[in-house]
């Protein structure tokens, strides 16, 4: 087909911006798009070889900015465009013979070599089979560049390869490029990157692949595999290629867009920052006797010991014994809510068996909250001994609910007793931290309450004493939490833990093992995938079930439980019952589909809304996405949005590419290419919304630093800082895909960061370096009360740091119907601006916490 006036005079235009270097060197117009990345390794890339997710740009797209710097109204800088050199490698610089030659090693393709009507010579590739799942061809560099007169390609100079690409009828867009240089002369699975092109372009366009962050790229390049699409449907599908581009820069191709670089965050307009200013300095902090607390001696004081306070997103590692002089701390806390504080007891010399006791926190008139005393049990992570998982502290073994020392559970089985009965021993120069928490009602007073936490040693003798306090505001937070939730909960680990197989244990209530593990994620205001009952069915008939779907804290749940299959009978089941009450009916999600890599899946989802609508009219169908390629007439998101409308990507798709440009560090979920054609991708999701859909959200090992995950890597104030991320976003829901994957399934990966292994009760260091993985507690987010001799798990630092933000988002919703989102949201830039911007200062989050409380209490009360 020959090419248009415009086109061949902007290629030309495109050839003489950047003329340097002893070989042609041409400016053209990529993009880079790094993408989220799967949970496991999919067909010829795995999740650390999927950094350079990208879309190309066509030969006409000239929509770019002239040279210079320009302000935008955010105070964001426009960046210049910056001279680049680059190195061009033109298929027309050799015979079709030999150029067909050195394209060698074919799979499910058919090679051929064509010149069209204006001289352009280039590759053909084109399936040999119909459903192929690997097409892909390699391409000898070293020798094309032999016959074509060229010198040797550095590729530590260039770290940014294009491909001059034509799409002829392709059915998706994701090229993978295996790329070997220096001593490598094959393709391996650590040097592959993968990016897109435009399925709706029919003209020659230009594809960035990003190398920079892989080590192997070095020295002379040699040669390349074009995998040009990950599946085909079809026999035929044909893409052609006619040059490759080496770069020592992407900048100055972005400069060809035009970018909105207002695009940085969720930032208030002024008017509603000054709002917010003034209300937040407006704000009158309540005088109490903690105040003027000053710390009292115990009776039998011991120098060899100190103390101090922190906050519950705090994490003091073992080895420090020096206090930083907080000797007093303030519980604050709505009705019907739950806060702790950390109390960390240091020792200068060794000392054994200490006991620490707190007493309920009670008010003048004699009102109490229930009061619990936790310890932490420390892991070690990157170097230093942490504490993570919270079990409840106890010195009366007959209280144990198994008795694993003498004759273990009903099956024999014994499991190693972890519960520090006999009380505490510090070793000199170490700490050992303890967790207080308050739990209040609706109906709780408000006010300032007190407790007194007493230290006693081995002999009986109390050696420190301190008061705690805690402060209820006069307001409740709803049973029902504005924040939807959804994280499974493996009732099979939860039994293999106790080595219940028969399922016979239960609490004192009477409830089996997995549903007082589910009964324990609903206090702390987490919603379990599904309901603790078999209902696949659909017909809610087991007895009980309907206590639960009638819960408010019961705010989400799977009709048919995890990973049923959704029938025309189970549906239509669960339809008949859920439909009696639009309550009910408003908590039912369906979630057939998980993280969908390709067409087919897709595929998957639009049956599977089609039987939904049938079947269960106003049906939600969430389903958890994590890359985005291109497919004909848009995306993943767009091929799929007549039938989803619960939308759940990773938090990093809500970065923008002018974000993503100005920090390279965050990770970039869709392209250049997508925004200009279908808007930034949360304008999408924010569309979305108004028309009726649901936003949802998940983290899972993947995204990384600056993005928060859950993983015990991440500072545990970040945990609670992604709740404020997603209200300031507005999205409804935070998905979690397990809370006690204690295996994984992947043993391999995974080094114990316990003394001791116990399955159920470790940090589970997961490890993998071809994926670029290396985090802690992934998918854990509860321990087993197996080691503990109690039927309830145990709790750790992230779970009480999601239950708080879960709380926090529930306090700006009320100033939210207070004052407006736009208000709110200049409350939230006071702590973070986007999903990579953030504060993390612990001090000055309590400082904003105890405002924020504040403001809710005068909110509430009508001031």
């Amino acid at each position: 087909m020959k090419r248009s006036f415009w086109i061949t005079f902007m290629a030309c235009m495109l050839a003489c911006i950047m003329l340097a270097g002893a070989l042609v060197a041409c400016e053209t117009s990529p993009d880079q798009q790094p993408e989220g990345t799967t949970e496991g390794t999919t067909q010829g890339a795995t999740e650390g070889t999927t950094q350079g997710e990208t879309e190309g740009t066509t030969e006409g797209e000239t929509e770019g900015t002239t040279e210079g710097t320009t302000s935008t109204e955010e105070g964001t800088t426009e960046p210049p465009v910056p001279e680049i050199n680059s190195v061009i490698a033109d298929f027309n610089a050799v015979e079709a013979d030999d150029l067909k030659s050195f394209l060698t090693g074919a799979n499910q393709v058919n090679v051929s070599v064509e010149t069209d009507e204006d001289g352009e010579q280039y590759a053909v590739l084109s399936t040999s089979v119909a459903g192929a799942n690997d097409p892909c061809v390699n391409f000898n560099f070293k020798k094309f560049y032999k016959a074509a007169g060229m010198s040797a390609v550095k590729a530590d100079d260039y770290k940014y390869v294009v491909l001059k690409v034509r799409n002829v009828n392709c059915s998706g867009g994701t090229f993978e490029l295996f790329f070997y240089s220096g001593k490598t002369s094959a393709a391996n699975g650590a040097m592959v990157t993968t990016s897109s092109f435009d399925l709706s372009e029919s003209g020659w366009q230009y594809v960035l692949f990003d190398l920079s962050d892989f080590e192997g790229w070095t020295g002379n390049v040699n040669g390349f595999r074009f995998d040009y699409m990950t599946t085909a449907l079809a026999q035929g599908e044909t893409l052609h290629i006619a040059e490759i581009q080496f770069l020592e820069s992407d900048e100055a191709y972005y400069q060809l867009f035009d970018i909105d670089w207002t695009q940085i965050g969720v930032n208030a307009n002024d008017q509603a920052k000054a709002e917010a200013e003034q209300l937040l300095g407006s704000v009158t902090m309540p005088t109490t006797k903690f105040d003027t607390y000053t710390p009292e001696a115990a009776e039998h004081e011991d120098a060899n010991l100190s103390y101090w306070f922190a906050n519950m997103y705090n994490r003091t590692p073992q080895n420090n014994n020096t206090s930083t002089g907080k000797l007093k701390y303030q519980i604050q806390l709505a009705k019907n809510e739950i806060e702790g504080l950390q109390f960390i007891l240091a020792a200068q010399n060794d000392v054994e068996g200490l006991k620490v006791y707190v007493s309920d926190f009670a008010n003048e008139s004699g009102d109490t909250l229930y009061t619990e005393l936790f310890w932490g049990y420390y892991f070690n992570v990157e170097g230093e001994r942490v504490i993570e998982a919270l079990p409840p502290v106890s010195y009366d073994p007959n209280q144990a609910f198994v008795d694993w020392a003498n004759g273990g559970n009903a099956a024999g089985a014994q499991i190693p007793v972890l519960q520090k009965y006999n009380g505490f021993d510090i070793k000199g120069g170490e700490n050992q931290t303890f967790v207080v928490k308050a739990t209040t009602e609706l109906d709780t007073k408000p006010g300032e309450y007190t407790a007194t936490l007493r230290v006693v040693d081995k002999d009986g003798k109390e050696v420190k004493k301190v008061t705690l306090f805690a402060y209820v505001w006069n307001f409740e937070l709803p049973e029902a939490t504005s924040c939807k939730t959804l994280m499974d909960l493996s009732a099979f680990n939860v039994y293999v833990s106790y080595y219940d197989y028969g399922g016979i244990l239960t609490n004192a209530a009477g409830k089996n093992l997995p549903t007082t593990y589910y009964d324990y994620l609903l206090e702390n205001r987490v919603c379990a995938y599904s309901l603790p009952f078999d209902n696949e069915n659909g017909s809610f008939s087991a007895n009980g079930i309907m206590d639960y779907v009638n819960n408010p804290r019961v705010v989400a749940f799977q009709p048919l439980g995890w990973s049923k299959e959704l029938n025309a009978s189970n549906v239509a089941n669960a339809y008949s019952v859920l439909s009696q009450n639009p309550e009910w009916l408003a908590k039912a999600y369906f979630y057939p589909v998980d993280e969908p890599l390709n067409v087919g899946r897709l595929d998957d989802i639009k049956n599977y809304g089609k039987l939904l609508s049938e079947h269960f009219p106003g049906y939600k169908l969430i389903t958890p996405m994590h890359v985005n390629y291109s497919v004909p007439g848009g995306d993943f998101f767009s091929y799929v949005a007549d039938y989803v409308n619960v939308w759940c990507p990773k938090t990093f798709f809500y970065n923008t590419f002018a974000e993503w440009y100005h920090d390279r560090d965050l990770t970039y979920g869709c392209s250049i290419i997508t925004e200009q054609k279908l808007g930034t991708f949360r304008d999408r999701m924010w569309q979305e919304q108004q028309n009726g859909d649901e936003l949802w959200w998940y983290v899972t090992r993947r995204p990384a630093d600056p993005e928060i995950t859950l993983t015990i890597n991440t500072d545990a104030v970040n945990v609670r800082t992604l709740f404020w991320q997603q209200k300031l976003y507005n999205v409804d829901g935070f998905l979690y895909y397990l809370v006690n994957d204690w295996d994984n399934g992947m043993t391999k990966w995974y080094v114990p960061t316990a003394d001791e292994f116990y399955f159920g009760m470790d940090a589970l260091h997961e490890v993998n370096a071809d994926q670029d993985v290396n985090c802690y507690s992934n998918g854990i987010l509860l321990y087993s009360g197996a080691y503990f001799a109690q039927p309830e798990p145990v709790g750790c630092v992230r779970l009480e740091c999601i239950r708080d933000g879960i709380e926090d988002y529930e306090y700006l919703t009320i100033l939210e119907e207070k004052y407006g989102k736009d208000v709110v949201d200049a409350i939230i830039n006071q702590w973070t601006t986007g999903v990579g911007a953030y504060n993390t200062d612990q001090e000055q989050f309590y400082a904003l916490r105890a405002k924020l409380g504040a403001l809710v209490e005068a909110a509430a009360q009508g001031n």
